[in-house]
């Protein structure tokens, strides 16, 4: 990992949990698919480090991700507690800094801790939204330093930023104008998912459709930079799931500047995990095997 955070060769395949008590059965998964070398999991603020699950997917031989999300999930959109602009003020700085001295001693040995902000920032899905409740990109750019700034004075070498927009679609802002910066950030992440039929209105997408233009565009912002796919997943509603996971997979590593894959291993707007359907699991297994080289 610690060559891939560099700027190095080498591939990734991760899998995003729903909760903590999740991070088992991902793990497990090693044994059916061959590898899982990433385990994200989402920690909101208002929730501590997760000093036991870091430890856990450290355990596993997975390097761990924290989706770090400014705000109360059960609150909805419109919350202003752990705002933008509070946090580049420096107004949560006691939380921030705990988060960050536990997140430095949980990478205290050198391995890896990849910390995701405030994901899909250019998109009206989040509080922290660009353009939601009257943010802005600077907005977003400004607490991205701040938070930046605190763990570097609280020497936090092992953490690693992972920048994650959405795929642009209708509505989303301009990805440039909230990007921190490449001295900001180690990596790039992008989400995108094929939701089928499973929606209403929805139609099938292939891997391409839904990523290719938006690794394009993240490629031409920070040439120098290495991608992750941070949230992908697949519906089986509308096509093949399992065709649809070996074209991922094939175009990922088609790219050179594409270094991981992270699958979101559990049901949001569709059924995502690959363990809802046996030939999806199989079609992975035999991707990791023959085109994702570790």
């Amino acid at each position: 990992m610690s060559r891939v955070a560099a700027g190095g060769t080498g591939h990734l395949f991760g899998l995003s949990v729903a909760r903590s008590s999740d991070v088992p059965a991902a793990a497990g998964l090693a044994s059916d698919l061959g590898r899982v070398d990433v385990i994200d999991v989402y920690v909101g603020w208002v929730s501590e480090f997760p000093t036991a699950t870091v430890a856990r997917i450290r355990a596993s031989g997975a390097v761990p991700m924290i989706t770090w999300e400014p705000w109360n999930s059960q609150k909805g959109l419109h919350q202003s507690t752990f705002s933008l602009q509070k946090i580049a003020a420096g107004a949560l700085d006691p939380y921030v800094e705990r988060f960050a001295r536990s997140a430095a001693a949980a990478s205290s040995d050198g391995q890896p801790l990849l910390l995701r902000f405030a994901q899909e920032m250019n998109t009206d899905y989040y509080p922290w939204g660009v353009g939601v409740d009257g943010n802005t990109a600077g907005d977003f750019v400004a607490a991205w330093h701040h938070l930046h700034a605190v763990f570097s004075a609280v020497q936090t070498p092992g953490v690693k930023w992972v920048w994650a927009p959405n795929v642009p679609g209708k509505g989303a802002s301009p990805l440039a104008a909230a990007y921190p910066g490449d001295g900001q950030v180690d990596l790039l992440g992008l989400d995108g998912y094929n939701a089928g039929t499973a929606v209403a209105g929805g139609s099938w997408r292939t891997p391409q459709q839904v990523l290719g233009t938006a690794l394009q565009s993240l490629m031409r912002l920070a040439p120098d930079k290495r991608v992750l796919v941070t949230e992908t997943g697949s519906t089986d509603s509308g096509g093949s799931k399992a065709t649809w996971v070996r074209d991922l997979m094939q175009l990922a590593a088609s790219d050179p500047q594409v270094v991981g894959v992270i699958w979101s291993e559990y049901v949001g707007r569709a059924d995502w995990p690959l363990t809802a359907d046996p030939s999806s699991e199989r079609a992975m297994a035999a991707a990791l095997r023959s085109d994702w080289a570790p």
